[in-house]
């Protein structure tokens, strides 16, 4: 399988809690320069289905673009409010 990115917006309320989630947008991109150039003219967007996918619960605290290898070697979970962890190749409106 070849490589992909995914945006990825880390979920957090370090006041409460030291821990804390990743809300993944499901769209792959081809390098990480394509991801971030996604993410950083679609900030403002992506934190804000985070935030309504959260439920207005948890505050994003960072976005970034992660490899898909690097996503599986940190074995992350999906959990009851991100996307889904198998991204869509075809564009996906934001």
């Amino acid at each position: 399988m070849e490589p992909f990115f995914l945006p990825v917006v880390i979920m957090a309320n370090f006041a409460i809690a030291p821990d804390f989630d990743v809300w993944i947008y499901p769209k792959q991109f081809k390098s990480g320069e394509e991801c971030v150039e996604f993410a950083r003219a679609n900030q403002n967007a992506l934190f804000h289905q985070a935030i309504v996918a959260y439920e207005f619960k948890v505050p994003p605290q960072n976005l970034l673009c992660f490899s898909s290898k690097k996503l599986k070697e940190m074995d992350l979970k999906p959990n009851p409010y991100s996307t889904d962890i198998e991204a869509k190749k075809e564009d996906t409106p934001i």
